[in-house]
């Protein structure tokens, strides 16, 4: 099993998502969700190949593991694995993954 580490980024995304389901009145479903991230966390961590790469999204090397919705997006390297982001499924996830990167000719 490899050690999970997660990014600022995403430990923000998480607590931002946890917040507006208690924001709309939903303890039961935040408690869920967060007990579905901490156990998704370590399922990679104890098997890393478990997501799928989205060569549709990027081209990093990073998979993709979707827990109620959301894509935990994440890389294994040789000691651990880092989540880098943890992102609603809507989300447009290709352009949080590439922010530099110019629109392409389909849209708007």
């Amino acid at each position: 099993m490899k050690a999970v580490s997660v990014s600022r980024a995403a430990a923000a995304e998480v607590d931002s998502i946890l917040d507006w389901y208690l924001s709309q009145g939903e303890f039961d479903r935040a408690v869920k969700v967060q007990t579905s991230f901490a156990a998704a966390f370590r399922r990679i961590g104890a098997n890393p190949g478990v997501g799928h790469f989205r060569d549709d999204l990027t081209t990093q090397p990073v998979r993709f593991l979707n827990v109620h919705g959301y894509l935990v997006v994440y890389e294994e390297t040789d000691c651990e694995v880092l989540v880098h982001h943890v992102l609603h499924g809507a989300r447009d996830v290709e352009r949080i993954l590439h922010p530099d990167r110019p629109p392409r000719d389909d849209e708007d």
